[in-house]
């Protein structure tokens, strides 16, 4: 673990806002929040700390079990294309139904065994049946020919049938971003400056915080602008070895109450 301090108050003078990933950061592997890590997290907050979860998740976040404690919190969810605040939204950027319907029928057309899914309103559509390739067995499984769309908050491809990436990603319309996350499995297509980075953003400027006073903890690639723009960049025991060079520290794993840890050593 790089967590190497000079003192205890060092790093916990510098910050304002903790920054919590979800999967693979603030949850377990089998999807829950460990009781150490919601207690430091509660004494935290009663210490004046904001806490920001930012995740790429849907705002139905099933199938985990996120304490209500934390639900009260902000919520960027789907990288940054929705934020909630006390369970209500405050922000919300869809992909342009002209995009959206540009990729559907580039899958049609040129990568017709591609899994794709479609996140609208909160509920995801998919071109197959029985598979949790999304992370969820709870979608409505649909005809891509017939299916008639609204401008989706985030598009799903399996990049596991893609044989070219590069090549796929430039074939995407100039006003959408694509980031490629789950060890390259997972392809996640936004609107264009949409990403976790504005997303907290956003909320900074309401609370008018700044960047350099966050603690951001993260595992997997689409954290790591995140992590090299706050103030401290907290890499998981069990992130990718990419986010593990660039962050500031590396604490322990998601199963082993990674956050907790790191913020009881820089508590004062």
């Amino acid at each position: 673990m790089k967590i190497e301090l000079k003192y205890k108050g060092e790093i916990y003078d510098m910050f304002d806002v903790i920054g919590l990933d979800l999967d693979g950061t603030l949850l377990k592997n089998n999807k829950t929040v460990s009781d150490k890590t919601l207690n430091t997290l509660i004494k935290f907050e009663k210490l004046g700390k904001q806490i920001v979860i930012v995740t790429a998740r849907p705002p139905r976040l099933e199938p985990i079990k996120l304490p209500e404690e934390l639900q009260r919190e902000f919520m960027i969810y789907y990288n940054g294309a929705e934020i909630y605040h006390n369970k209500e939204k405050i922000f919300c950027k869809c992909l342009s139904l002209e995009s959206a319907d540009y990729i559907k029928n580039l899958i049609m057309g040129e990568f017709e065994k591609c899994k794709i899914g479609f996140e609208i309103n909160n509920e995801l559509y998919t071109n197959f049946k029985d598979d949790n390739v999304f992370g969820t067995n709870k979608f409505i499984t649909i005809d891509l020919k017939s299916f008639k769309l609204l401008s989706p908050t985030k598009i799903l491809i399996d990049m596991r049938s893609i044989d070219d990436v590069d090549a796929f990603k430039l074939k995407l319309p100039q006003d959408c971003n694509i980031i490629v996350t789950d060890n390259g499995k997972l392809g996640q297509i936004m609107a264009k400056g949409v990403n976790k980075l504005n997303g907290l953003r956003c909320i900074l400027d309401k609370l008018g915080a700044s960047l350099e006073r966050v603690v951001f903890f993260g595992d997997d690639i689409n954290d790591i602008e995140l992590l090299k723009a706050c103030g401290t960049g907290v890499a998981m025991g069990n992130a990718v070895d990419e986010v593990k060079s660039i962050a500031d520290f590396v604490t322990t794993s998601n199963d082993e109450d990674g956050i907790a840890v790191f913020l009881n050593k820089v508590n004062k």
